[in-house]
């Protein structure tokens, strides 16, 4: 009875022979060599996967595959398994180059993937495919010469024979390629040093930024390095400096001259010089302490970039240190205050206390620092917003800007302030009123006193305050009919093009619902500055600006193609009706602009099944090249119900027209007509028999058969009871 317990207990657990029996090696290479693709894969998996003897059984076959596989799975399981046995697989270096020579359908990725992992392989192998890869540096594809010199660069010293030929690469007109012979000249070490000295000092800019990167690769700080580096830093292109603060970044041992370099490089005007100090500084925190001198007097240069880069280095030195820096900073002239601000904010929570102190500061620009890097601070702190609040009623107009700067950017989180916000929508000054605006806008939520407030600044003496009221009302949504009187008001012409702009932009926003604009938006079409802002205008606010349409089409003879192509979309947004659109739409297809055509077309699409009024002009326009495969895409949508019954004379008279596929359509649709394509029959029977072209001959033909046909098979009768 145990035993048959036994039994059944093994056969339950799975132990049921060989099911559960690995493949042996021959089985697995036999598999490997299977025309059948599934059981390749799982053969491929299971050699990247097992042991290293497996692999070196294997690799015949991998090598095989490499040569003759076009599976992208079976492939790159191969070329890991190759990769994996490193220099045991030699033998493999032709056929990993041939991979490299050759594309291999499939995905344009899947290709790019295992041109790098076959670069990866014959970099495992070392030495011996460094000939190999030699030959390769001119391949037709970038990605693969640049995965070449990678390959190059990861077999370090032994590729040393590849140095001639990548130093040249340093002037590469790829980013990538130079990039990567940079790195690789580096990792070869001791012998490229003297061929990338050279190409330091006189190869084009390109070249001696490259050749000093890879100096900086090669780890090694000796003398005519690091005299290299010195030397780069003179350089009048900013790409050759950067690489030359790179190199003694890294290399340089005196710290006492290297913060003298990079003293001096954060001073440079260029952004990648001075990004290449940052990096420095970062990687060597010890020397902030000792730069800090001159992170201080950088605080007060004159170009931007270069105060917020001493400063964000300045408040890595933490807060005890940096706050009081940054805060004597702001005491200075000239000064770049939202960079300094900026670093403050970054001190976080140790610093509000100090910033809430020099919120009361007697010099003005300590106190717009202070606020600026309060409202930066994340979470909120409490009792920030009243101290901002209180702030609005600065004596210095600066100071009181850039406070409402400080609430606009906390945003809702200052909807308390909104009350003392409000009174600076009439300040003396105008860049306060206008900054007033935005805060208000940010904190306030969108109801209608916010509406209000920005209507009432509509009258605003500034222009530029105008502006801007109309510009955060358009973000509003709809609004009450007070303010869109208001905002009508401005399209006046006593106002500035740039305030009646922004009028017209607020009022297509609002859609149907400014239909009483229309009238005062027309006269805009005759201002050049303001044409094509009130056509896109007339062009939201839709079938309301229906009486704008006479004025519109006079534009579509308007020498400016953009005038005439907008007219056109103005014109099928605003009319409805087919038979009035026709003219001007047929007239539009045949503009001398194919754009214009093609907004005819859009126009006409819109129309839907009432377009079918303008199937004459939709034929004619197939004479177009331009268009024409547009124009055939919109015809076939009429051909289940065929043309009106009135357009047949017209398509009658297109039958002559020059154009063979003008009498094509014209044939096919005067054949869809039904009865009243009949009376067309005997002109139809001259085209179908002596029309110079075959294919209006064999329509025109179908076209007779089935107007012959009996009266319930034609489309005006087909589904009658």
């Amino acid at each position: 009875m145990w035993c048959l317990l036994l039994v059944i207990g093994l056969a339950t657990a799975g132990w049921s022979g060989d099911q559960e029996r690995a493949p042996t090696v021959e089985e697995t290479l036999a598999a490997l060599r299977s025309t059948d693709l599934e059981t390749r894969r799982q053969a491929a998996v299971r050699v990247r996967e097992g042991d290293r003897e497996l692999q070196r059984r294997a690799l015949p076959d991998l090598i095989e595959i490499l040569k003759r596989e076009k599976d992208g799975q079976v492939r790159l399981a191969a070329l890991d398994a190759v990769t994996m046995l490193g220099p045991e697989a030699e033998r493999a270096v032709e056929a990993l180059a041939y991979t490299l020579r050759t594309n291999y359908g499939g995905q344009q990725k899947e290709e790019l993937h295992q041109d790098y992992r076959a670069a990866l392989a014959l970099a495992a192998i070392g030495a011996p495919a460094v000939e190999a890869l030699r030959g390769l540096l001119d391949a037709e594809k970038e990605s693969v010469r640049a995965e070449v010199v990678m390959a190059l660069g990861r077999i370090g010293p032994a590729a040393a024979a590849a140095v001639p030929d990548l130093i040249p690469r340093l002037g590469d007109r790829s980013e990538r390629i130079r990039r990567e012979a940079a790195e690789a000249l580096g990792r070869i070490g001791r012998v490229a040093r003297e061929p990338l000295m050279e190409a330091a000092r006189d190869g084009e800019p390109e070249a001696r930024a490259a050749a000093l990167e890879a100096l900086g690769w090669s780890g090694q700080a000796e003398e005519g390095v690091l005299e290299a580096g010195r030397s780069g830093l003179k350089d009048p292109v900013p790409a050759v400096r950067a690489a030359a603060v790179n190199v003694l970044g890294r290399l340089e041992p005196d710290e006492e001259g290297l913060s003298a370099v990079l003293s001096s490089a954060l001073g440079d005007r260029d952004e990648g010089v001075r990004r290449a100090a940052v990096d420095a500084l970062l990687s060597r925190s010890g020397l902030l302490e000792r730069v800090a001198p001159t992170l201080d007097g950088l605080l007060g240069h004159d170009e931007r970039g270069v105060v917020r880069d001493a400063a964000y280095l300045l408040h890595r030195l933490g807060p005890e240190a940096a706050l009081p820096r940054l805060l004597a900073a702001l005491r200075r002239r000239p000064l770049h205050v939202e960079p300094v601000a900026d670093a403050l904010a970054l001190l976080g929570r140790p610093a509000v206390e100090g910033l809430m102190v020099a919120l009361d500061d007697e010099e003005p620009e300590v106190r717009r620092g202070a606020a600026l890097a309060l409202a930066g601070i994340r979470p909120t702190p409490s009792g920030v917003v009243e101290r901002l609040a209180q702030g609005l009623g600065d004596a210095d107009a600066g100071v009181r800007q850039t406070f409402l700067e400080a609430l606009g950017r906390l945003g809702p989180r200052a909807r308390s302030a909104v009350p003392s916000v409000r009174p600076l929508l009439t300040d003396q000054v105008v860049a306060v009123r206008r900054t007033a605006i935005d805060a208000l806008a940010a904190c306030a939520g969108r109801g209608e006193a916010l509406a209000s407030d920005l209507a009432a600044r509509l009258d605003d003496p500034e222009p530029e305050v105008r502006r801007r009221a109309l510009e955060v009302l358009a973000g509003l949504g709809p609004a009450g009919p007070d303010v869109l009187s208001a905002v009508i008001e401005r399209l006046g012409p006593s106002e500035p093009a740039e305030v009646r702009l922004a009028a017209l932009a607020y009022l297509g926003q609002q859609g149907a619902v400014a239909e009483s604009a229309v009238d005062r938006v027309v006269p805009l079409l005759d201002e050049d500055a303001l044409r094509l802002a009130a056509l896109e205008t007339l062009t939201q606010l839709g079938r309301g600006a229906r009486s704008s349409l006479d004025r519109v089409v006079r534009l579509l003879d308007h020498e400016e193609e953009l005038v005439r192509r907008l007219a056109v979309r103005t014109l099928g947004a605003v009319e409805p009706d087919a038979h009035v659109l026709r003219p001007h739409l047929g007239r539009a297809l045949r503009d001398s602009s194919s754009e214009v055509q093609r907004a005819a077309l859009q126009a006409l699409q819109r129309l839907g099944p009432r377009a079918v009024i303008l199937v004459p002009e939709l034929i004619r326009a197939a004479e177009n090249q331009r268009i024409r495969s547009q124009v055939e895409r919109i015809l076939s949508r009429f051909e289940r119900n065929g043309p009106e019954a009135g357009s047949v004379p017209e398509l009658v008279g297109l039958l002559e027209h020059e154009s063979e596929p003008v009498r094509v359509w014209a044939a096919k649709f005067i054949g869809l007509a039904g009865p009243a394509g009949r009376e067309a029959l005997p002109a139809l029977e001259r085209l179908a028999e002596h029309d110079p072209a075959a294919s209006v001959r064999r329509e025109a033909a179908e076209s007779v058969k089935r107007l012959q046909e009996p009266v319930a098979s034609t489309p005006e009768t087909r589904g009658e009871g």
